[in-house]
């Protein structure tokens, strides 16, 4: 067995490691990188180390010749004008609807077909094909759920169930075409002690409260919040009940909900703790807990015992 090497801090042609990312059993070591243009990515730690990625895919993107779409009709839209990409932006072009409105799209949805109107006329909401019962990866798609008037298919949500464990969620249309929904993202769930967390970053936060006496619930409160006139549900990580205090735990490049978080905190007594935080609480760099936590989580509870 090879020996494991920490990447962390190191530079592999436009892309410098961060960290490792959260280790799934049976599944090559990735590492979270971040690109010169800025792109934060997760990349294979042995096809970065050979050379075979060097960069988040700005560079192919740049260099890629670009076809010419003037005149071409994609769905309603004819294309009129082309703008070129850049190493961190994709190519644009200014399109004309059936409708007589000009819209700018990406041509890669004009390609691809995820754009086919200008997201303003009558016909947006019934141009593009319903999901309904369409398969995807380990999930089906239920039913339409959320639609605005004349909005892009990219904002039409749906209900989906997970073929692995049943779970029941919403995404949003291009998330199931563009691959990002394939299941309810229990293939990165972690078990320890008899619960299972979404993250190892929440496994260890577990371990910490359980190794300094700290009673604590998980995920047991949901709240419906009222974010832009559409009312979400936000179940916070953790709850403290000696203290009445809820516990937000977020990896530094993964701080999606953070609208819900706020809106929370203006109600309720809740805390939001980055990876630096947890960092500064544990006493020790979260990737030496990643390390010791790639077989189990017996090491890093032995961490916490000596603490």
């Amino acid at each position: 067995m090879s020996k494991f090497k920490d990447l962390t801090g190191q530079t592999f042609g436009k892309l410098k490691v961060i960290e490792m990312a959260p280790r799934i059993t049976g599944k090559p070591i990735k590492w979270i990188c971040q690109c010169d243009c800025g792109e934060i990515k997760e990349v294979d730690g042995s096809n970065m180390k050979q050379g075979k990625i060097k960069s988040c895919g700005c560079e192919q993107n740049a260099s890629r010749p670009q076809e010419d779409l003037i005149g071409k009709k994609f769905g309603s839209l004819t294309v009129l004008k082309r703008f070129p990409g850049s190493e961190n932006t994709s190519p644009k072009a200014e399109c004309l609807c059936d409708c007589g409105r000009k819209t700018t799209v990406s041509t890669w949805h004009l390609k691809s077909g995820h754009t086919k109107t200008c997201g303003e006329c009558t016909i947006a909401t019934n141009h593009f094909d319903d999901l309904s019962g369409k398969k995807f990866g380990n999930v089906v798609v239920l039913n339409k759920v959320k639609i605005k008037e004349g909005c892009y298919s990219e904002q039409v949500r749906y209900s989906y169930k997970c073929l692995l464990c049943g779970n029941e969620k919403e995404a949003y249309r291009s998330a199931f075409i563009q691959g990002g929904t394939t299941s309810c993202g229990c293939f990165h769930k972690h078990s320890w002690n008899g619960k299972t967390y979404r993250s190892k970053l929440e496994v260890f936060m577990a371990i910490y409260l359980t190794k300094n006496n700290i009673d604590f619930e998980y995920e047991k409160h949901t709240f419906d919040l009222e974010i832009d006139g559409e009312i979400t549900k936000y179940t916070p990580d953790f709850y403290i009940p000696n203290e009445d205090k809820f516990i937000e735990i977020k990896s530094e490049h993964y701080l999606d909900n953070i609208n819900k978080f706020y809106k929370l905190s203006e109600t309720k007594n809740i805390q939001l703790l980055k990876q630096k935080d947890l960092e500064e609480l544990f006493g020790c760099k979260t990737r030496q807990l990643y390390r010791k936590s790639i077989n189990d989580f017996l090491e890093v509870e032995q961490h916490f015992s000596k603490t």
